[in-house]
């Protein structure tokens, strides 16, 4: 066996023990997923009981024929469900929709939903604003509605006064059909397509006779259609243009319609105002009016003209919110009959008989509005169980008002907020972090987390209590060096760690290599501004273009970095060596030079001395022996930290989804569908990985954040899927494979265990990650080159 053979496999001694130490203290623990630190939730798709179902939202919600809840997940073009038995199935949609082999979507690929109906047959009604209006069955089938043009409802007379207050009465109908001009209906035929009768749909209501009712306010008019049980559309004509927002039945048949201030109960021929909110009118304070001056000669051509100017007004004061116009935009109806109303932050009940309005719910105003708006009621519904549910800000979340005026989490994940606050969890993984989690974080020896937070130019300390603070930098860029508190940074992206406690960080803004001190001073090691050329040599004369990921090799005094270029598609990407003995940089590989033993037709390893392509790496990391790991789009190569030599460890082999996914694109029928399709996520494994790890061990883990998982490649060759679920977003701590939700950086704490950034919300451990089983195993290409030797 040759010199460099010997050296991949002479492990140090300090790496053999602190194995053994590993080993032994994971021998009973199981690999479990668990918060480390952040706010332990996330949006989602996953379903499953509700508190552990995630959304990704808008939600607006729906009651259903049996008293369950329907939601729309407008950010996931699916239709979910909450049973009565609190738990969340997806009927059908998802931009995780499943691609079967042959190309064909197994769930229907919902564009944009906005309303949704169950038919007395069971089928849902589903509004889509690039689908129109669809009938969805059980299966998911979904068939556009042929509707029939029908003659407005004849005008009928219940009361023998039409002339009673609050009720408006409908004309004479018009002698044609209003869907159309008088050519068009002598020309169309019967039939139309839904969405060409109806441009905008805003609210949709089944009422007691089976019949549809629909406020569209497409096409620049505001008009309420019906349709009848036989298909065919009928404009529904109370005698004014009341403009309504929304439509709701309740339990006893009574049709309820709402527009900006007014609530109406509505007949076939008249719509009856039952209540109307009545905001106090507002004018500005007596100090804000300012008197004219007195009339006063001024010159003009022909004449005296008196002046009638007003003075420069002072700021206008801020309207309070109680004299706010009003602004109805969600109705349903509760148990006993009574209209249920949001009015932006308030949650408003109706008693009929007596027109009055009572406030059940109202929110507090944002305590820190960075340009986000005041607080919001979203969506309303009544369930089955008599519950009054709601959504707030549009976040994936479902509340219910308990008779006490206080909310109570009912499905999704909410973080603690002034209007509700959770159970108590312990401040390491309850607590929003100060600043956003990039894609690297490190363990301090002091056994706290250390992050980049890129945008703030800034690193942040969370102790082993989860107490935030600012360890490095600030929220302004720059390149100081000096005390951590004092130095800037420009967008740092990476971190790596010594252990004895020094830091250094790939500065990709000012194309420098940093490091900390375990004294806390911040210098300089490399790099001076950015160099197309990217000069070799010495610390003080080398450069670099934009430093994005580092990979630190303790034994060997090295640090490496991949140097990439803003056109990565097509450039390159180099990987670059610093010496911190000599204190030199030398390049390691690039597209001029990068010996590689590949497979080649034959199956067999061959050696190609000339580079003959470009590899576009995403992230470095160092493994036993010094070997330095590379990922590349859909390869792990390892490469020699002396001769550069690259040897693949793994080739991604045949994706049939990936590949039917492609071939639906290529034979979609219509734009909504491509649109569909292209917004969908991919739930294949090896979707985007981007990210990577490799334990002493020789295990090689992948952080996929196109398919929300975690992979594992074994010394073995083989590889899978060891947390997370396909295509499945949303974090799920408890037994494997759990749930990811973008996952990205990776590093090994001191036990073993591996830490993942998970989004922006936080970090997850997973426990004794070599021992974790392949819930989905990852296809190869070719033989394993890690059975044989360099």
């Amino acid at each position: 066996m040759d010199a460099l053979n010997m050296t991949m496999l002479r492990w140090p001694t300090m790496a053999v023990l602190g194995l053994a130490m590993t080993v032994t203290a994971h021998a009973s623990q199981r690999p479990v997923l668990e918060w480390e630190m952040g706010d332990p939730g996330s949006s989602g798709n996953s379903d499953g009981v509700a508190t552990e179902a995630r959304f990704v939202g808008p939600l607006e919600l729906y009651r259903d024929k049996d008293g369950a809840l329907l939601i729309v997940d407008t950010g996931d073009d699916a239709v979910r469900r909450l049973g009565q038995d609190g738990v969340v199935t997806t009927l059908v949609g998802s931009r995780i929709a499943q691609i079967g082999e042959e190309g064909e979507a197994e769930s229907t690929l919902l564009a944009q939903p906005s309303e949704l109906l169950r038919l007395q047959d069971g089928r849902l009604l589903v509004i889509q604003k690039r689908k129109g209006m669809q009938a969805l069955d059980a299966r998911g089938v979904s068939k556009p509605l042929q509707l029939k043009i029908g003659a407005p409802f004849e005008e009928k007379s219940s009361s023998g006064n039409s002339a009673m207050e609050g009720v408006v009465v409908a004309p004479s109908p018009p002698s044609f059909p209003s869907l159309q001009s008088r050519e068009q209906a002598r020309a169309v035929e019967p039939e139309v397509r839904a969405e060409d009768s109806l441009p905008e749909p805003k609210g949709m209501a089944l009422d007691a006779k089976g019949r549809i009712w629909i406020a569209d306010g497409g096409g620049f008019r505001e008009r309420t259609l019906v349709i009848d049980t036989q298909g065919a559309v009928h404009h529904w004509a109370p005698g004014q243009m009341i403009m309504l927002r929304r439509i709701a039945t309740g339990a006893d048949g009574k049709l309820w319609g709402i527009n900006n201030n007014k609530v109406f109960r509505l007949y076939d021929d008249r719509a009856e105002v039952v209540g109307t909110v009545v905001v106090p009118e507002w004018t500005p304070p007596a100090d804000y009016l300012v008197s004219a001056p007195r009339a006063g000669a001024v010159a003009a051509l022909i004449g005296q003209v008196p002046f009638a100017g007003r003075a420069a007004l002072p700021p206008m004061p801020t309207r309070p919110k109680q004299s706010e116009p009003a602004d109805l935009r969600g109705l349903a109806v509760d148990p006993q009959g009574r209209p249920l109303l949001i009015d932006r932050h308030r949650l408003m009940r109706l008693d009929p008989r007596s027109g009055e309005f009572t406030t059940l719910f109202e929110l507090p105003p944002r305590e820190d509005d960075r340009g986000y708006g005041e607080n919001h009621i979203s969506s309303l519904a009544v369930d089955g169980k008599g519950r009054t549910l709601l959504t707030i800000n549009g976040d994936g979340a479902i509340f219910a008002l308990a008779a006490d005026g206080k909310l109570a989490l009912v499905a999704g994940h909410a973080a603690p907020t002034p209007w509700w606050r959770g159970a108590d969890t312990h401040r390491r993984t309850s607590a929003a972090l100060p600043a956003r989690l990039d894609d690297s974080i490190v363990m301090l020896p002091d056994g706290g987390t250390l992050y980049v937070a890129k945008l703030d130019n800034a690193l942040i300390h969370i102790d082993r209590e989860g107490v935030p603070a600012l360890w490095a930098g600030s929220d302004g860029e720059g390149r100081q060096d000096g005390p951590r508190l004092e130095a800037r940074f420009n967008s740092p992206s990476d971190l790596a760690r010594a252990q004895d406690g020094t830091v250094y960080i790939a500065d990709s803004g000012n194309a420098r290599i940093r490091k900390v001190s375990a004294d806390g001073r911040v210098e300089t090691l490399a790099g001076q501004y950015s160099d197309p050329a990217r000069e070799d040599g010495g610390f003080d004369r080398a450069g670099f273009w934009e430093p994005v990921h580092i990979a630190l090799d303790e034994e060997r005094n090295a640090l490496y970095v991949m140097d990439e270029t803003p056109y990565v598609g097509t450039g390159e990407v180099r990987l670059r060596r610093l010496d911190l003995k000599t204190r030199q940089v030398s390049t390691l590989s690039s597209d001029a030079y990068r010996p590689m033993h590949v497979i080649g037709q034959s199956g067999e390893l061959e050696l190609i001395t000339e580079s003959r392509r470009t590899l576009a790496y995403k992230d470095i990391a160092v493994g036993p022996g010094g070997q330095l790991y590379a990922l590349a789009e859909d390869e792990v190569w390892r490469i020699d930290p002396v001769s550069g030599l690259h040897r693949l460890v793994f080739v991604v082999g045949p994706r049939p989804a990936m590949d039917a996914h492609e071939q639906a694109y290529a034979q979609a029928k219509s734009s909504a569908e491509r649109e569909a399709l292209l917004r969908a996520r991919c739930n294949w494994v090896w979707c985007r990985p981007e990210r990577m790890e490799v334990d002493a061990q020789g295990n090689v883990y992948l952080s996929d954040k196109g398919s929300n998982t975690v992979v594992r490649i074994g010394a073995d060759g083989k590889a899978g899927v060891i947390a997370g679920v396909p295509g499945q977003l949303g974090n799920k701590p408890g037994a494997l494979p759990g749930g990811l939700d973008k996952p990205g950086g990776l590093a090994f704490s001191a036990e073993g265990d591996l830490l993942i950034n998970v989004n922006e919300a936080g970090v997850m451990r997973l426990r004794n990650p070599a021992q974790a089983p392949f819930s989905v195993a990852v296809p190869t290409v070719g033989t394993s080159p890690l059975a044989q030797p360099l």
